[in-house]
């Protein structure tokens, strides 16, 4: 008996894995079935401030009625609607936008309701998980309605991890955003929503970004949204008045207290608004404008003094000028900013280290590793450090570590090898450069490290060896020619070697001993 329910059990959970994987499986869609499932649920959002501007975007829903967007779509507006369109028909829908239930202007995100649009049964989108890890490379799709065009998709893939942090966090995507995306949900190959589409730099090559899902998850958690009574008291409203009609902000029944709209008064144009400055500074630093950059970076700074990216960004451009004092000011900033962010540490103690301030950029590098105790490269830079401080046993260790951490990466034992040749621990440096070699035999300069090092141990024919190899792989590089020359003529006084090889040196332009006497 018992082993018969035993065999059922293992039966069963095997089912249920099968199942499991089968439903796992199919739950990857083609871009054809995303948009089939997906385009129903993304609104054209259109907003005015009662006045001249307009202002067009995308948006979704995530709940019958309730609407995401981004925040600048609706800031400074004071009325809108969300607007459908029947795939087969084409006719369209507009439903009156009756309140503002949230907003984050930091994440740029905004949560809108139109009670009306629950009448006609539109599904709503599903959200990935609020603790959803994007991976690098995966395939996702950017839905809106660029440029007015209603009811586009485009795929792309994740081409970098988020950018910044907290509250102004973003993924870096290939998948198109122009304008009149902003807002449109971004999903991945399984029809979830994974970020909303935010902007993009125009100056750049597939530089789009979306706002990660788990800070839309954040503000439904603040939301006030709207009672069925108010949902009731909002579609009476439609039915007596124009759609034109002024929003509200918030979930009060009677709008009491709450103004015509979110942002009013004038709306900034989004040319004098801090991300228009900082992708202009972007654009300028790419085309190495370095004046032009740190002035676009200044403004957007005096917009967003609290915008951590726009100094990492002018350092960089004063870098460039080698403005080093003002590089390390504006770093410094951005790590008081952002103090958990490693790369600021790391790109100051890089600073640090050019004026031969190695203490601090020793503490610099100790601080990024404490951040980030797998990146084996931290490591590595800050054994170079050591190293020009001489202090070699504390290089060795850091190499040993990167070296644990990524086997595979040939330069760290060469560098290793150097450090031991420091030491003149002579054996210890010839594993590591023939270690290096195994890993990337073609690379002639680690054939020439080992030659040098076994010619401090006197080791002459294995160092005319490695000379040799190193002429094979790079024929026209001199040095090989000089060295192997001067072990001929100095060493094992073969004259004539020594000869053929110094005049072939000089051939290529480099100096040497004319002739062996």
């Amino acid at each position: 008996m018992f082993i018969k329910i035993r065999f059922q059990i293992v039966f069963t959970l095997l089912l249920v894995l099968t199942t499991f994987t089968q439903i796992y499986a199919q739950a990857v869609l083609s871009a054809k079935e995303i948009a089939r499932n997906a385009l129903p649920s993304v609104v054209l959002v259109i907003c005015d401030d009662g006045k001249s501007n307009v202002v067009q975007g995308s948006g979704f829903f995530i709940r019958p009625g309730i609407i995401v967007t981004n925040y600048h779509v609706v800031e400074g507006m004071t009325r809108g609607v969300a607007q459908i369109r029947s795939a087969v028909t084409q006719q369209k829908t507009n439903f009156r936008i009756a309140r503002i239930i949230a907003v984050d202007e930091d994440a740029d995100l905004a949560i809108l309701s139109a009670p009306t649009a629950i009448e006609k049964s539109i599904t709503p989108l599903r959200l990935a998980p609020e603790s959803y890890a994007i991976q690098v490379g995966e395939t996702v799709f950017a839905l809106g309605n660029p440029e007015g065009l209603v009811g586009t998709i485009s795929p792309g893939i994740i081409s970098a991890s988020l950018r910044s942090s907290q509250r102004k966090a973003r993924i870096q995507i290939t998948a198109p955003i122009s304008q009149g995306s902003s807002g449109g949900p971004v999903v991945n190959d399984r029809g979830q929503v994974i970020g909303v589409a935010v902007g993009s730099i125009s100056e750049g090559q597939n530089l789009n970004f979306a706002i990660p899902v788990s800070l839309v998850y954040d503000l439904t958690k603040t939301a006030q949204f709207p009672s069925a009574t108010q949902n009731s008291q909002d579609m009476v409203a439609d039915t007596n008045e124009k759609l034109t009609k002024p929003w509200i902000q918030g979930a009060d029944a009677r709008g009491q207290g709450s103004g015509p709209g979110i942002g009013s008064g004038i709306r900034e144009r989004i040319t004098q608004s801090a991300s228009y400055f900082f992708d202009q500074g972007k654009a300028n630093l790419k085309q190495s404008l370095y004046t032009e950059a740190i002035a676009d970076f200044t403004k957007a700074i005096q917009i967003d003094p609290q915008n951590a990216e726009a100094y990492y960004n002018r350092g960089s451009a004063h870098y460039w000028q080698s403005s080093y004092n003002l590089a390390i000011a504006d770093h410094t900033k951005a790590i008081q900013l952002t103090p958990q962010n490693s790369h600021y540490y790391r790109i100051r103690a890089r600073l640090y280290n050019l004026l031969e301030n190695y203490d601090l950029a020793i503490a610099d590098y100790t601080t990024a590793i404490q951040l980030e105790p797998r990146e084996a490269d931290l490591y590595h830079e800050r054994s170079l450090v050591y190293s020009r401080q001489r202090n070699y046993s504390f290089a060795i260790a850091d190499l040993t570590k990167a070296i644990q951490l990524q086997p595979q990466h040939a330069s760290f034992y060469n560098n290793r090898g150097v450090e031991y040749v420091n030491q003149k621990n002579y054996s210890f440096a010839i594993a590591d450069f023939t270690l290096a070699i195994e890993l990337e035999p073609q690379n002639s300069h680690y054939y020439g490290m080992r030659a040098e090092t076994y010619i401090k141990q006197e080791n002459y024919s294995l160092a005319i060896a490695d000379l040799t190899k190193g002429i094979q792989l790079e024929p026209q590089k001199g040095w090989f020619y000089i060295e192997r020359g001067k072990l001929y003529c100095y060493k094992l006084e073969q004259k004539a070697l020594a000869n053929a090889d110094l005049k072939r040196a000089v051939e290529l332009g480099y100096f040497a001993v004319q002739e062996c006497r």
